[in-house]
């Protein structure tokens, strides 16, 4: 179990030009995920109030025996603040990731199911702009959820050939195919979801 004097926790990972934050304190949870590339939504906010900093499930003994690895196309950080001390940094690209490493993080991004439950929500609200011909308003809503649930629906071994499907749905989009572009992202949202029920993940 972590220590019970940590006062926030921080997990930034980075692939490219998108950079996606949990941050974990006594009082609440937010994840930002920020696509500078991303026109049309290039930050998602998302906050969750409640305690969620007990329970998760490594010590911090084995975050720091990680071995520390820079890749600047896809690496992790995460940061422990205590109440009587400075923060505690720890940084690891995701080649040298290790499966307790991986269980760590994934703890984090999990924590109560909050992230599949968000991004489900979405996918209603997506369908039913869709279904009230909102094509573009529905386009968002799915594409937030897409953002949300981030990557913990896929699982290495698998193929995912879900990232061709939208960037599909964009150029679609581009050439004024809206109705067909949000058809996809929700195809594709929904498979996500699938994908990470079938990880047991909390949901």
């Amino acid at each position: 179990m972590l220590p019970n004097d940590i006062t926030k926790l921080e997990l930034v990972t980075r692939r490219g030009n998108f950079r996606e934050v949990t941050e974990i304190s006594p009082k609440e949870l937010v994840l930002v995920a920020e696509d500078v590339d991303d026109g049309a939504l290039p930050v998602v906010r998302t906050t969750w109030k409640g305690d969620y900093l007990h329970g998760l499930p490594a010590t911090l003994k084995d975050l720091k025996s990680a071995r520390e690895e820079t890749d600047p196309e896809y690496w992790h950080e995460l940061k422990l603040t205590f109440s009587a001390e400075h923060p505690v940094g720890l940084l690891w690209g995701s080649g040298s990731e290790d499966a307790g490493h991986r269980a760590f993080r994934e703890a984090i991004a999990t924590v109560a199911g909050l992230r599949y439950k968000e991004a489900e929500r979405l996918l209603e609200s997506g369908r039913k702009a869709s279904a009230a011909g909102k094509f573009e308003d529905a386009s968002l809503e799915f594409k937030r959820g897409i953002r949300v649930l981030g990557n913990l629906y896929w699982e290495p071994k698998s193929l995912d050939h879900t990232g061709q499907k939208l960037v599909a749905a964009y150029a679609l989009a581009r050439d004024g195919h809206k109705d067909v572009a949000a058809s996809t992202q929700e195809r594709v949202l929904e498979t996500r979801l699938k994908g990470y029920l079938a990880r047991q993940l909390p949901h």
